[in-house]
Formats: C-alpha cells, structure tokens, sequence
C-alpha cells in the first residue's frame, strides 16, 4: 500500500521538522528502509550525517510559511516568506509574479493529479531569485529546502501520482497544534 507507506514517511518528516525541530535531512531512498508489518508499513531512517535543528522562532515563521502554502494563500504566504528572511517587504511586488506562477501551476492541477514537482519548483525559484537580484537565500533555509527536494524525490520513487498535499495535510495540522518544538 503505496499510500499508506507514503502516509507514514511524511509523517516522521513533519513530526521531525515541525513538533521535534530536530531532523534528518537527506531523504533519500537508500536512507529510508521500508517494511511491511502486520499493522501496515514501517520505516526505518538512516543516516544521520546531515541533521538541521531549528529554534522555536524560526519553526513558528517556517510552519506559518507551509501552512500558507498548503491553502494556497498567496497573500500569507509572500508575508511568511518576508519573515523567514527570504526577501524584504520592500520586494514583494517584484516576488509576486513568481508566486502568482507557483501557485497557479499547482491550482492548475486537478484534485488527485497533485504532484510537486519540487525540480521545477527549485529551479524556477533559483533563476527567480537570481534574476531579481539582491535576494539572498538564508544559510537556515537552505537544509531545509533540500530535505523537501529530496522528499519530493522520494514520494516521486514511491508513487509517482501521491497527492503529497492532501497526505501532508493532517500531520501538518497536528503539528501546528504541538506547539513546535522546545526551546
């Protein structure tokens, strides 16, 4: 059961990420092992060479940033990325147009046909941020984006057709309501 797997691998990313703020990042599929059991799919994470930990405030600002994302709220969440650091207030009419383009790419899809392609993803938002220069990625920021690159590798391996959004959403919203991680 693909998605049940798949249900479980976001799941220890999100609790990770998001209510730990401790996490393994280099998902790869040679660093999750998987096994069925009788209570359904069980994973294993290995390999942590590469581990990001994150402070309470920046989790909060991350975690309003995602949640803005997941409900496609444009408006949320060019504001959350000016508060991660990403760009200044001062930029958002030049960092509109990009979003406008991410978040009709992924309104343009229909319900069960989501797929992130987070390559696109990655490199539209490099050649983005290159073009509008001044804009510099935070050193916080930039294990984190390559955990969900690499994720987004990694449902891509398992199923092809996830709607990663629709799968992610629950453990998100329990996430939100830990309080994040500890101090």
């Amino acid at each position: 059961d693909r998605e049940a797997l798949l249900d479980r691998v976001i799941e220890a990313w999100v609790k990770m990420m998001y209510v730990d703020g401790v996490f393994q990042s280099d998902p790869h599929p040679g660093n999750v092992l998987a096994r069925l059991t009788d209570h359904g799919p069980e994973i294993c994470i290995v390999d942590f060479g590469q581990v990001k930990i994150m402070t309470k405030a920046f989790h909060e600002k991350l975690l309003k940033s995602v949640m803005a994302f997941m409900t496609r709220d444009q408006g949320a969440f060019a504001r959350s990325l000016v508060d991660v650091g990403l760009f200044g207030e001062a930029d958002l009419p030049r960092v509109e147009p990009l979003l406008t383009k991410v978040f009709e790419k992924y309104d343009a899809v229909s319900k069960g046909e989501v797929v992130i392609d987070f390559g696109w993803l990655r490199q539209e938002v490099l050649s983005s941020i290159t073009s509008l220069r001044g804009i510099v990625v935070p050193q916080e920021l930039v294990l984190y984006g390559r955990t969900f690159v690499l994720l987004g590798g990694l449902v891509r391996a398992i199923d092809p057709t996830a709607d990663v959004l629709d799968l992610a959403r629950p453990h998100f919203l329990r996430a939100m309501l830990s309080g994040g991680p500890p101090e």
